[in-house]
């Protein structure tokens, strides 16, 4: 998928977030919300910083190992079924994924300042 494919499909699953809060139920589709935007999110910083190095021609070391670690960690995300319980631990994998990748982001940013 391109960039703006990538970003088009997590555009769709924004779409259809539900906020919880305090005493509602945590139901499957909540966290798997998550599972279904985090891969868009992967490939969509991912084809970021290939652009970036397609256009200034440098690399990062740390961007690659960002990279890496949020794609490893990917493998580790977990749907939920209906009657299963919502841990902390398919919170943490989650934020384990988002972390890197805000790193990604935050480089590039300084990069392009």
């Amino acid at each position: 998928m391109t960039l703006e494919d990538e970003i088009a499909a997590m555009e769709d699953l924004l779409k259809q977030v539900e906020f919880v809060q305090k005493g509602d139920y945590v139901l499957a589709r909540h966290p798997n919300f998550f599972a279904d935007f985090l891969p868009h999110a992967y490939e969509a910083v991912k084809e970021l910083y290939r652009k970036y190095v397609e256009k200034t021609g440098e690399t990062d070391s740390d961007i690659e190992h960002w990279l890496a670690m949020a794609e490893a960690r990917l493998k580790m995300i977990q749907r939920v079924k209906w009657g299963d319980l919502v841990l902390t631990v398919h919170h943490n994998a989650l934020v384990d994924v988002f972390k890197p990748l805000e790193m990604v982001l935050l480089r590039l940013e300084e990069r392009l300042g």
